[in-house]
């Protein structure tokens, strides 16, 4: 590493000088560059994170998120937010260094959360079991790790979260994104609330400017008077729906005013229900 480091100050003092150089020395200074980036290479400084490479374990997991522990603290988190799918399990890795993990605690996109206790020491490397979520398929809004506090002398631990998608027999289709096109963008996800008759998924200037909205319906049937669009300029626009819609039903494209638009915020408002197994899940999205 000291090696690779000193040839990178003499390639870069080569840098600065190479305008006075003379071109038949141009084929030697070449060389000098490509060994350089060649110990560079093997050094491991332009290699990708072995963490990245080993995440994913195959094709049904995906990795959601990495935080690397600070001894100081007790416990961390990684976001996760509903823009990566609905998961069944989740497993976490360790990397660098060993780590006491105590539990972690998921909190899921409805609000609701699930305490998993671990009462583990991991060691480097290691990882744990499959853990399966309650319910069906669900999206998880960030998960909370506790565990012990400690001081290491070279390399922090990292630890990795990962989830699986496990298909169901039901033949759900869990795309909230898979339309005609593959324009559309997931913007957002609320589950219903049966004793309350309106509800909000907040976009904002940073997931860009739309012209179509969709509504996608998952879970359970739901019947939707209105939406109420909230542009970025402060001005409205409602757009009566007055449908039931099916379980996994979309609405139609919806023509937003205008030319393309900044979009805050969408009100949806429905019929007051109860529902003895799942909510209704509404997902946004825009084009």
């Amino acid at each position: 590493m000291e090696f690779a480091r000193r040839n990178y100050l003499n390639s870069s003092n080569l840098l600065l000088i190479k305008k006075d150089y003379p071109m038949k020395n141009r084929s030697i200074f070449k060389t000098y560059i490509v060994c350089t980036l060649l110990i560079f290479c093997h050094s491991g400084i332009l290699s990708a994170s072995p963490l990245e490479n080993s995440a994913e374990v195959d094709d049904e997991w995906k990795l959601l998120g990495i935080t690397t522990v600070k001894g100081s603290l007790d416990k961390d988190e990684v976001k996760v937010t509903a823009a990566k799918g609905m998961f069944t399990h989740l497993k976490i890795k360790v990397r660098n260094a060993p780590l006491e993990m105590k539990k972690m605690v998921v909190h899921f996109g409805d609000g609701s959360t699930q305490d998993v206790w671990l009462k583990k020491r991991f060691s480097k490397g290691d990882e744990s079991r499959a853990i399966d979520l309650k319910g069906d398929k669900r999206f998880i809004k960030k998960v909370v790790f506790w565990y012990k506090k400690g001081s290491w002398s070279n390399k922090a631990p990292v630890v990795a979260l990962i989830g699986k998608n496990q298909s169901n027999d039901n033949g759900d289709d869990d795309s909230f994104t898979d339309t005609s096109s593959k324009d559309w963008k997931l913007l957002g996800i609320t589950t219903v609330k049966g004793s309350l008759d309106k509800d909000e998924v907040k976009v904002t200037a940073k997931k860009g400017m739309f012209t179509h909205l969709k509504i996608k319906i998952r879970n359970a049937p739901l019947e939707m008077k209105k939406m109420i669009v909230h542009f970025g300029d402060g001005s409205t626009q409602d757009v009566w729906l007055k449908n039931r819609f099916a379980k996994g039903q979309e609405s139609r494209a919806i023509d937003l005013k205008g030319d393309k638009r900044f979009i805050k915020k969408v009100v949806f408002w429905y019929k007051k229900g109860s529902w003895s197994n799942k909510a209704p899940v509404v997902a946004l999205i825009g084009k």
